[in-house]
């Protein structure tokens, strides 16, 4: 039998199937005539022509789905593509502020408003869940990490820090700590690389005591009792005072060389006569004469 095509208006030849009249010659125009009726087959729909908001064709839609100041897309591919572009166009109304986060009911949470948000509280800064600011195409920005972190006064190295190379060493002396594997202490790291395979079964010490101190020459390998020893008080105040008079003869030296140059024969003189009473300033300090000695 003869029938015209509603869509196109060509004219085909088809048999009828369950008494019902074929109104399309293709599969192709019967898509198109579905997503004209919106797939309501029946006639005498009010319809009215709208304008793709992606592609810009036109597209007639059931008068009843036309939403005022709303976009209309003529596929779903469009719809797709249109909301996409649009979503990423709203990452410039969003200010977040990502030094403040928290978690609340197991979810991420950040500080941040919408500036063009038609309600005034999402104007105002609040905490915004993550999954609002990826709808709109925001990424989650991972916070900044610290060269070192401070555990018990040891300085911890994070994995992302460390190059392949310090990597290999510390996989081969299993120097991680925790299951995650995620830090390294620094001072493991240094001795292992300068010492080696000594460190096998060692605690790592602190010659001068100073925890943060992760020079190669102040480490080396030692029992626990030594390595509790290095950080005791007296023998942190024994470094002191040690320093401090190694100090005190570098300045009584520079004092000599000064008096044996003839800089200043007058305070020479006067040193000569009384060693033990005489005081003899040098660049804004005392210095007594039976020190020299």
């Amino acid at each position: 039998m003869q029938y015209e095509c509603i869509e196109c208006g060509s004219s085909f030849t088809r048999e009828p199937k369950y008494k019902e009249i074929p109104k399309c010659c293709s599969q192709p125009c019967a898509i198109r005539y579905a997503s004209r009726c919106r797939r309501y087959h029946t006639e005498g729909i009010k319809t009215t022509d709208i304008i793709c908001a992606h592609c810009g064709k036109q597209r007639a839609i059931p008068s009843s789905q036309v939403a005022c100041g709303k976009q209309h897309y003529c596929s779903e591919p469009c719809r797709a593509k249109g909301v996409g572009n649009r979503r990423r166009g709203l990452t410039l109304n969003w200010e977040v502020d990502w030094t403040k986060r928290s978690v609340a009911s197991g979810q991420l949470r950040v500080w941040a408003r919408n500036v063009t948000s038609v309600q005034p509280a999402a104007r105002e800064w609040h905490w915004t869940p993550s999954t609002t600011l990826r709808s709109v195409g925001i990424k989650w920005q991972l916070k900044a990490i610290k060269p070192f972190t401070l555990v018990n006064g040891y300085r911890w190295v994070h994995r992302n820090l460390l190059s392949d190379e310090d990597i290999a060493v510390v996989d081969k002396y299993n120097l991680w700590v925790g299951s995650l594997r995620h830090t390294v202490p620094e001072h493991r790291l240094v001795a292992a690389k300068h010492y080696g395979d000594l460190i096998i079964g060692k605690m790592i010490r602190h010659l001068n005591g100073d925890k943060t101190d992760n020079r190669p020459e102040n480490l080396l390998p030692g029992t626990p009792a030594e390595n509790i020893a290095d950080h005791s008080t007296a023998r942190k105040l024994a470094i002191y005072w040690r320093l401090k008079c190694e100090a005190t003869e570098r300045e009584l030296a520079q004092v000599r060389r000064q008096l044996q140059s003839n800089e200043n024969k007058q305070q020479r003189q006067l040193f000569t006569r009384n060693k033990a009473s005489v005081e003899i300033p040098i660049d804004g300090d005392i210095y007594l004469g039976a020190l020299l000695h």
